[in-house]
């Protein structure tokens, strides 16, 4: 049997009243440091969750419903020492990855950097790293119900530090009222609201948005109900015993280093690419900072090139950019737009932070636009941990751009979890395709 050590009783004051919109910020950070404990004493989580997103996220994002299952590990495991995670997790539900996909059902495992789920379709139990195990749809929808950032080693750390932080107004949760935190992201109007109830400090809700003008509308959300904390949890929470008719997994993941960052020849440093090595270049941000590509190596890079003097269809690969930067917040992935043939770049980036895009920006890439022979718009290109070009992306289709996108990211980082590629062949079609490789 599993039981929770109770919350330090300094945490367990009684309910409140509603804070007012805009309060002292003071109270916001120790709002947020008051559940930041709470979390770090959490032993046992159970609840209902819901994620979910409205208007133009819904178009393009997952949604689903279903329960999650959280317990710490045992402090004198000395996996979960290493692991960035203290927490395993339990997710069962059911959800779409998009609005075109079909409805599944999900059950899966997540504990110390590995997930844990049945192939249905092969009736074959799969044990396999994050990344990995990413590809398969059961395990995509399961890890958004993870809140990788709240129930971490670090609760809340970004959230705590943030500047600008505001008390808004207070709602109830299923049933359960929260005050509310409204944390700025980035520079551009982005914000994310943490409801949090002042009984067990557990989050609620978080909601994210923007406050600018984005070619993205709506807001993206999860939601935890009928939350019980620190409670027994059976033997069998986070067993998963193999059905009849399926087989055990014949090689299952062990825990591996994750993977550096910012070398050189990570995915397979004696390797030669049989893919086009993107051709090098360097470029000044806007604080004048030199950026060079062959400095980005270890991560993938994907590239966009802008301008504001193009028609909005033409720049519709901006709003696919911010989505996928959010979404590999925390992976090895760098996001550049290049801004290209602009007369004047201070009014370029005023253009972009009141887009409410918060991805990085390069400018005066008008030899970069001709050495890549870009001639469609939007052209996004996605180059690799060792410089090679994974897909040249040409044109926009609404709500398949982005799903593609994703998942040649998602695939890339597996195969260099299991060791890299061997090879491969650039994705891509129009003149930039041939001509990418330039230099």
């Amino acid at each position: 049997m599993r039981i929770g050590m109770k919350v330090v009783a300094s945490i367990l004051v009684g309910a409140m009243t509603a804070m007012p919109a805009k309060a002292d910020p003071d109270e916001a950070r120790k709002l947020l440091e008051l559940s930041a404990s709470a979390i770090e004493n959490l032993q046992t989580l159970s609840a209902d969750i819901e994620v979910g997103a409205t208007e133009g996220y819904a178009k393009i994002l997952p949604d689903a419903k279903g329960k999650i299952i959280i317990a710490r590990l045992p402090e004198d495991n000395t996996v979960a020492a290493k692991a960035r995670n203290p927490f395993e997790f339990r997710m069962t539900g059911k959800g779409r990855i998009s609005p075109q996909q079909p409805e599944g059902e999900f059950d899966a495992i997540y504990r110390d950097r590995r997930y844990e789920w049945m192939l249905d379709d092969e009736k074959q139990q799969r044990i396999r790293m994050e990344r990995i195990a990413s590809r398969d749809k059961e395990v995509r929808l399961a890890k958004e119900f993870q809140f990788d950032k709240i129930f971490a080693r670090e609760p809340l750390a970004a959230s705590i530090r943030a500047e600008g932080l505001q008390m808004v107004e207070s709602k109830v949760v299923g049933g359960v009222p929260c005050d509310a935190v409204k944390v700025p992201v980035g520079t551009a109007g982005r914000y994310t609201i943490l409801y949090i109830p002042r009984t067990d400090f557990i989050p609620r809700r978080i909601e994210q948005s923007t406050d600018s003008v984005s070619p993205i509308s709506g807001m993206m959300f999860k939601e935890l109900k009928n939350v019980k904390v620190n409670e027994v949890l059976g033997d069998d929470a986070f067993k998963m015993p193999i059905p009849v008719g399926y087989s055990p997994d014949p090689n299952p993941a062990r825990v591996r280093p994750p993977i550096p960052q910012g070398q050189p020849g990570v995915g397979n440093p004696n390797a030669q690419p049989r893919r086009p090595l993107a051709s090098p270049f360097e470029l000044n941000d806007a604080s004048g900072n030199a950026v060079a590509l062959n400095d980005l190596r270890g991560k993938i890079v994907v590239l966009d090139f802008w301008g504001t003097w193009l028609p909005d269809n033409a720049r519709q690969g901006m709003g696919v950019m911010q989505a996928l930067s959010e979404k590999f917040t925390d992976e090895p992935v760098a996001f550049y737009g290049l801004n290209f043939r602009e007369r004047d770049a201070d009014k370029a980036m005023d253009f972009f932070k009141n887009g409410g895009f918060t991805y990085n920006v390069l400018l005066n890439a008008d030899e970069v636009w001709r050495r890549y022979g870009v001639r469609t718009f939007p052209t996004m290109y996605i180059i690799g941990f060792d410089g090679e070009i994974i897909e040249i992306v040409n044109g926009f289709k609404p709500e398949l751009t982005l799903t593609q996108m994703t998942e040649t990211i998602e695939k890339y980082l597996a195969e260099q979890a299991e060791g890299g590629e061997e090879g491969g062949s650039v994705t891509g079609t129009g003149e930039a395709a041939s001509t990418g490789a330039g230099g």
